[in-house]
């Protein structure tokens, strides 16, 4: 990779993870100050109307970012056309949503729903308002202002969630704590790019970037629809504890898992597409990406199942112990969702996000599959369905990309076998080390977050496993 690409890649690198896992890890910590005031029940309220704003956020969207960023030599007309385009469809949604939200209160028969529905539902115009804006940071690599802009509205939004929660505010925190960041991202992205919208709407420019993006939004929406079903259906068939559980669980789920995968995610599709026409310069950046992903995420993955419960009893207290077991099942998706958003971000780079698309379909079509027969056996079922069908799509994208990028399965599988084989002496040595000698569990907790990854580093490099090796260099810039 030339230098110039590989700084580019490695600056968007840091300053997306330090934007999408760093910055959430922010906002958790002012979350779990706010779950200590607020009661499971709070969060079943805000899991109830998730679906509605989630759908409102992805309609705003489109899949034209991933179209803007795909296109190389996208301009203003492009830019203002989507832009105007955006706007549009958020006001004509939350119009609905003000209008229905009356009757989604009586379907969950719970009178606050209707308010936190119209107050909440602004957050879809706020968004809308600065995606272009987001959209041109990422096609430049330029994550530092992004994050610049984040931690500003994580951090005014946490001091507003906190304060409110404890002032018995109840769920309205929650609410104004969304609100209150979504305000401060449109003043900072507003701020911090030169970019404005000029009065344009080109017809041909938006049938252009339509005929790639509704593929990616088709993707998207089903994605929402697929995975925030459960909320509704938690909220109405089991209690508002326990969708409360449910809710708070995926957060745990969102930080360490997708957040993670997000930040390599809008690094690496911005670089395929800058060398999509490149076919062996793809491949071996792709080999590289997987090698490295495998290398870091299976162990964090493994440290955050076996620490989940330690860090619930002591962090969150006892009241929240139930959600461990949800915590656990989600964190198994870790070992792969991350791979799978690799392949698919593969697809799109490629200008086939008609494969990307029709894999998504068959993993809703699973994911419905899985609700009909685990629904009856309770939250922990749904979870286990969501995850399973995850790993069958996985292992088809898998297959797809290697047919395309011409890369026999058994290189990856050579480079999965050894990470494995030293996380299940992390598992051991967790288990009949740490647990038999290591008294206290504030001492057992911090042993197993941080004397955990000091073993693997050290047997990563005892076995010269190649991923560690490349790290290295990434980090210290040499070619």
């Amino acid at each position: 990779m030339p230098v110039s690409l590989k700084q580019k890649t490695m600056k968007g690198i840091f300053w997306s993870f330090f934007d999408s896992f760093g910055i959430y890890v922010i906002k958790f910590g002012f979350s779990i100050a706010i779950a200590r005031a607020l009661s499971p029940s709070d969060y079943g309220v805000i899991g109830m109307v998730v679906i509605f704003t989630a759908i409102g956020s992805m309609l705003t969207e489109s899949g034209f970012a991933m179209a803007l960023i795909q296109k190389k030599n996208a301009d203003n007309k492009d830019y203002s056309t989507i832009f105007w385009f955006n706007i549009i469809v958020a006001l004509l949604f939350y119009f609905l949503l003000f209008t229905f939200s009356g009757k989604i209160s009586e379907f969950y028969d719970n009178p606050i729903i209707k308010n936190v529905i119209r107050i909440s539902g602004l957050n879809i115009i706020l968004s809308s308002l600065w995606l272009i804006q987001v959209t041109i940071l990422t096609k430049e690599l330029n994550f530092k202002k992004q994050s610049l802009v984040n931690i500003t509205a994580a951090v005014g939004s946490g001091i507003i969630g906190v304060i409110l929660s404890y002032k018995d505010f109840g769920v309205w925190s929650l609410v104004f704590m969304t609100l209150g960041g979504s305000t401060l991202r449109v003043v900072g992205f507003w701020s911090f790019t030169k970019w404005t919208p000029s009065l344009i709407f080109n017809g041909k420019s938006f049938k252009s970037l339509y005929s790639y993006g509704y593929k990616i939004f088709l993707q998207g929406m089903s994605d929402v629809i697929f995975t925030k079903i459960y909320y509704p259906l938690i909220g109405e068939y089991y209690s508002a504890s326990g969708l409360g559980f449910y809710t708070y669980a995926s957060r745990f789920y969102d930080i360490f898992i997708r957040r993670v995968t997000i930040a390599y995610g809008r690094v690496t599709f911005s670089m395929f597409s800058l060398i999509n026409d490149e076919k062996e310069r793809f491949k071996k950046n792709y080999l590289k990406t997987f090698r490295l992903l495998v290398y870091v995420l299976f162990p964090f993955t493994t440290i955050l199942i076996i620490s989940a419960e330690l860090f619930v009893h002591l962090i969150l207290t006892d009241k929240w112990l139930p959600i461990v077991p949800y915590i656990r099942i989600f964190y198994i998706e870790g070992f792969f969702f991350p791979l799978y958003m690799l392949n698919q971000n593969v697809f799109n780079a490629l200008g086939r996000s008609d494969i990307s698309l029709r894999i998504d379909i068959m993993k809703k079509v699973l994911l419905l599959l899985s609700i009909f027969i685990a629904f009856k056996y309770g939250i922990k079922a749904l979870i286990g369905g969501q995850i399973i069908s995850s790993f069958i799509v996985y292992l088809i994208s898998t297959y797809r990309v290697n047919k395309i990028i011409n890369i026999p399965i058994y290189k990856q599988i050579i480079e999965i076998i050894p990470i494995i084989g030293m996380l299940v002496l992390l598992v051991f040595i967790n288990k009949f080390v740490l647990m038999s000698f290591v008294l206290g569990n504030w001492y057992l907790f911090v042993s197993q977050i941080l004397l955990l990854p000091a073993i693997y580093l050290f047997l990563a490099f005892i076995f010269r496993i190649k991923a560690q090796q490349e790290m290295i260099i990434l980090i210290a810039g040499r070619k």
